[in-house]
Formats: C-alpha cells, sequence, structure tokens
C-alpha cells in the first residue's frame, strides 16, 4: 500500500493568506512518487488562492523530463527545484526550471 495525498487535509489550510505551496516529491520519508492526478489537485489548490507552487524533484531519467515539461505547462506560478544523479555517481545536479510570461 504507497502513501496517499490526502486532498481534505491539503485544502484545509489553503487559505487567501496563503503565499506558497511547497511539494517534495518523491515524498520523504515514505519514497512515494506523487501520481499526475494528485499533483494536479496540488496545482487546483494554489490556483485557487494564486499561491506559488514549489515543487522539489528528485529526478530519474526521461520519465521525469516528461512529467516536469507537464508541470511547466500546467500552471504559471510554478517553481521547479529538480536534483539529479546518475546511480553510479555521488555527484548530484540541481537545476530550477519557471515559466514566465
Amino acid at each position: 500500500m504507497r502513501w496517499a495525498l490526502d486532498v481534505d487535509s491539503l485544502n484545509a489550510p489553503v487559505t487567501s493568506k496563503t503565499r506558497m505551496i511547497v511539494v517534495t516529491n518523491p515524498n520523504n520519508p515514505t519514497g512515494a512518487v506523487l501520481t499526475e492526478s494528485e499533483m494536479d489537485e496540488i496545482i487546483r489548490a494554489a490556483r485557487k488562492v494564486k499561491a506559488w507552487l514549489l515543487v522539489d524533484e528528485f529526478t530519474a531519467g526521461p520519465r521525469w523530463r516528461d512529467r516536469s515539461l507537464r508541470l511547466l505547462r500546467a500552471y504559471d506560478k510554478l517553481l521547479l527545484h529538480r536534483v539529479s544523479r546518475r546511480p553510479s555517481d555521488c555527484r548530484a545536479w540541481h537545476w530550477m526550471d519557471c515559466r514566465t510570461r
């Protein structure tokens, strides 16, 4: 059984005073990866109050690149921090993406 996003628990604290929602994906400490529908719920919560969305992702492979592009297209106020490393290497690469209009 995997950990899953509780949408009610997400939406309860999000108010007009919310300026940013921070998401770590995969989720620590469970290691669960948010599904596209769960990310859509998070985007919907941020959009509702016009909050920034900071998504911190550990990426691995082309599947993540496509996922990141989808996120960047889905919401204007998104900051995407990605970390990537090769399994055979301890070094990590960090980069940020955002969509601007």
